[in-house]
C-alpha cells in the first residue's frame, strides 16, 4: 500500500439526507473512479439511515458536534482531507456533466491553477427556468485552505482560478414544503444577522444578507444591507465584495424602474475598476437595459456589443475571473449571450439598422423562434436573398438530432411562409444548392415551374427523391408535389398508391389553405382524367369536395368539381360495396356523403334520358341525404335546368 496522497479529495457535510445520498453518491461515482480521490463526509447528527448510507461509499465517515457554524463543520472534512486540491458538494447535488472536470485533473491541467469553478444548475419550485450559478468549489489544498462565513459558507479562493463547464444538479431551492423552507430561511438568517452584529465589516455577512432579503415585500432591509456593505468597499475596486455590491446597489435601482441612478452606478463602477473583468459584462448587461428603457438606442447598443466581446473574451480565457469568487454570475448562464444576442437584435431592428440585424441574426440560436420572422424581414427589406440560405442551413441543423425535429418543423413553417411569398427570389437564392435536403430540392421544384421547365422530368426526379427519402420532416412537401402533378395534368396514381389515406386530411387543408389557385387548379384535372382504381377516386372525391366550398368559382369549375366529386364516389362505391348496396333501397345503408353521390348520379342518368321530371326527383332526393351538398345541389340543377330546356 503506498502513502502517495490523492489528486483530490471531496468533502461533505450531511444530517438526515438519506432521501438524496444514494443517489447523489452514485452520480458523484465517474468522478470517484476517473480521479485518484477520496471521499469525506461528516455527519453533524443524523438519526435516519444517513450514517450507514454514507459508509456503503467511503471508510472516510466523520460524526461531528453541530455548533450553528456551516463553515466549522465544513472545516473538519478540510483537515481531514489528504488530497492535492479539495473539492466540496452537498448531499442534494447531482453530478450530470464530469468530462471537463475529469480531464482537468487526469491532463494534468490542474498543475497550472490554484482554483478552479463548475457550473450548478439549481432547479426551481413551480417549474420555473433552472437558475445556473457558478461554483468556486475547488481549491489546491495547503495550510490556509478553509471555509469562511457562518452560513452560506464559501473557501478562500487563490488565483490564478480555472473555469470549467462541467456541472451538477441543485435539487435544495425546489422546496415541496413551505413550511420547511420558511424554517431554513429564519434559521440563515438568524446566523448570518448574529455574524453581521459580531462585526459590521462582515462583507460576507453582508452580502448573504443582500441574498436572504431580495425577496421582501419591504425592500428597506435589503436596501439596508446593499449601503452598508457599498459603504465599506465603494473606493477600493481590490478589496473582497467590490463587484458584488456594485453590481447590486446598481441592480437595485434598475428593479425599481430608477434607470438612470442605474446607470450612474454602472458608470461609477467602471471607471474605478479599471482594466474590465468577469463582473463588467453583467454590468455593461445593465447598462444596456437602463439605456434601452430610456430609449437611448444608440448607448443600449454600445453596452450590448461590449457586453457580447467581453463574453468571447471570457470564453476564450482572457478576462480576470477573481470577481466570480463573490457573486452569482448571470454571464455563466450557458443562454446568456444567446440572450444578449437577440435583445441587441431588437434593438437595431427598432432602428432600421438592417446590416447588424443580419450580422447579428447569423449569431442568434435558430430555436428562437421569435427573431425568425425579422431575419427574414430585413432579408426581404435588404434583398440580399443569399442570407436565406445561411438561414435555413441554420435551422436545418436542427434535424441532426430527434429532439431537435419539432423546433425544426416550426421553424420550417415561418420560413416557408416568406419563401412561398417570394418563390422566384428564394427558388434563384437556393438554385445551385444542392446537398438532397427535401425542402430545398421543393424551393428549386417550385423554381423550375415558375421557369417554365420540364416538369415531367422535374417531378419524375423529386418522386424519387420522395422514395429514398420517406421521412415526414418536410409534412407538406408530399402536398405540394401532389398539387404540382395536377396543375401539370400528370397522374398521381402511383403517389397516392404510395400515400395511402392516413395523410389525406393534412394534405388537403394544406393545399386549401396554401395554394389559393387550388379549386381552379383541381377543376381543370377531374375535366381531364379518367376515373381509375378506387383509392385514386377516393382522393378525387374528397378532393373535390373541399374545393366545392370555395367562393370564387365559375359555373364551369364548379360543375367540373361537382361531376368530379359524384363520378369518384359512385366510382369508387361500386369498388367498395356489393351491387345490391347500390340500390335505392341498399343505399341506405351507406353515409350520407355516398347516399348525396349515388342519387345526384341517378339524377345525371336521367337527364342524359331527357328524362326532366326523374333528374329533378332524383336531385330533391339527393339534397335531402347531406346538409353540406345543398348549395352545390342547387347549382347543379341550374346548370342543368337550361340543359333540359326547364
Amino acid at each position: 500500500m503506498t502513502n502517495k496522497k490523492p489528486k483530490l479529495s471531496i468533502g461533505m457535510i450531511v444530517k438526515n439526507e438519506a432521501k438524496n445520498l444514494r443517489q447523489c453518491l452514485t452520480a458523484l461515482q465517474p468522478i470517484l473512479t476517473q480521479i485518484d480521490s477520496e471521499l469525506i463526509i461528516a455527519d453533524t447528527g443524523s438519526t435516519d439511515e444517513t450514517v450507514a448510507i454514507a459508509r456503503e461509499f467511503t471508510p472516510h465517515v466523520l460524526e461531528i458536534q453541530w455548533k450553528d457554524d456551516f463553515s466549522d463543520a465544513r472545516n473538519h472534512t478540510v483537515r481531514a482531507a489528504k488530497g492535492e486540491w479539495y473539492m466540496f458538494m452537498d448531499a442534494d447535488e447531482f453530478w450530470k456533466d464530469t468530462d471537463e472536470l475529469v480531464a482537468f485533473f487526469n491532463s494534468g491541467e490542474y498543475k497550472k491553477f490554484h482554483s478552479a469553478s463548475y457550473l450548478i444548475q439549481n432547479i426551481l419550485p413551480g417549474g420555473k427556468t433552472p437558475l445556473t450559478t457558478t461554483r468556486n468549489g475547488l481549491v489546491q489544498r495547503d495550510k490556509n485552505t478553509a471555509f469562511i462565513g457562518i452560513v452560506h459558507e464559501s473557501l478562500i479562493i487563490v488565483q490564478p482560478q480555472k473555469f470549467l463547464r462541467s456541472y451538477a444538479i441543485h435539487t435544495g431551492y425546489n422546496h415541496t414544503n413551505p413550511e420547511e423552507e420558511e424554517q431554513k430561511k429564519e434559521r440563515n438568517r438568524s446566523l448570518l444577522l448574529r455574524a453581521y452584529r459580531n462585526n459590521p465589516n462582515n462583507l460576507h455577512a453582508l452580502s448573504q444578507l443582500c441574498h436572504e432579503t431580495v425577496g421582501d415585500e419591504d425592500h428597506t432591509e435589503h436596501k439596508g444591507y446593499i449601503d452598508a456593505g457599498f459603504n465599506i468597499i465603494k473606493d477600493n475596486p481590490k478589496r473582497e465584495q467590490f463587484h458584488f455590491f456594485y453590481h447590486r446597489m446598481a441592480l437595485f435601482y434598475y428593479w425599481k424602474n430608477d434607470f438612470e441612478e442605474s446607470k450612474k452606478y454602472v458608470e461609477l463602477y467602471l471607471a474605478k475598476c479599471g482594466k474590465p473583468t468577469i463582473a463588467a459584462i453583467d454590468m455593461y448587461q445593465i447598462l444596456a437595459e437602463s439605456h434601452n428603457k430610456l430609449g437611448e438606442y444608440d448607448e443600449a447598443a454600445q453596452a450590448y456589443e461590449t457586453c457580447l466581446d467581453l463574453c468571447k473574451k471570457m470564453n476564450e480565457g482572457k478576462l480576470n475571473t477573481e470577481p466570480a469568487s463573490y457573486d452569482i454570475l448571470m454571464c455563466m448562464e450557458p443562454t446568456f449571450t444567446a440572450k444578449i444576442n437577440a435583445a441587441l437584435l431588437i434593438v437595431y431592428n427598432s432602428q432600421s439598422d438592417y446590416e447588424n440585424v443580419l450580422r447579428l441574426s447569423r449569431d442568434t440560436d435558430p430555436t428562437l423562434n421569435a427573431f425568425l420572422p425579422m431575419y427574414l424581414a430585413t432579408i426581404l427589406e435588404t434583398k440580399k436573398f443569399g442570407e436565406a440560405v445561411y438561414s435555413y442551413r441554420q435551422i436545418a441543423k436542427l434535424k441532426e438530432s430527434e429532439s431537435g425535429l419539432e423546433s425544426y418543423g416550426k421553424l420550417l413553417a415561418i420560413f416557408d411562409e416568406k419563401a412561398r411569398e417570394h418563390p422566384v427570389q428564394f427558388g434563384a437564392a437556393f438554385a445551385d444548392y444542392k446537398n438532397g435536403d427535401t425542402y430545398v430540392l421543393l424551393l428549386q421544384l417550385r423554381y423550375a415551374d415558375i421557369q417554365g421547365s420540364d416538369m415531367e422530368k422535374e417531378l419524375s426526379e423529386f418522386s424519387n427523391h420522395l422514395k429514398n427519402n420517406p421521412s415526414q420532416e418536410v409534412p407538406f412537401a408530399q402536398a405540394e408535389y401532389l398539387f404540382l402533378l395536377m396543375k401539370h395534368d400528370l397522374s398521381f396514381s402511383e403517389e397516392i398508391g404510395r400515400l395511402g389515406v392516413d395523410n389525406m386530411p393534412e394534405i388537403i387543408a394544406w393545399m386549401v389553405e396554401k395554394r389559393q389557385d387550388f379549386p381552379q387548379v383541381l377543376a381543370r384535372y377531374v375535366s381531364n382524367i379518367v376515373f381509375g382504381e378506387a383509392l385514386a377516386n377516393q382522393w378525387i372525391y374528397n378532393l373535390c369536395i373541399s374545393a366545392l366550398d370555395a367562393e370564387d368559382l365559375s359555373s364551369a369549375e364548379e360543375g367540373a368539381l361537382y361531376r368530379g366529386f359524384t363520378w369518384a364516389a359512385e366510382q369508387y362505391m361500386r369498388e367498395l360495396y356489393l351491387p345490391e348496396v347500390l340500390s335505392d333501397e341498399g343505399i341506405e345503408q351507406v353515409t350520407g356523403v355516398y347516399r348525396f353521390a349515388y342519387y345526384s348520379r341517378k339524377a345525371d342518368a336521367a337527364m342524359e334520358a331527357g328524362d326532366a321530371v326523374g333528374f329533378l326527383r332524383a336531385m330533391k332526393t339527393a339534397m335531402l341525404q347531406s346538409d353540406r351538398f345543398v348549395r352545390a345541389g342547387r347549382a347543379h340543377v341550374e346548370r342543368c335546368k337550361i340543359v333540359l330546356g326547364v
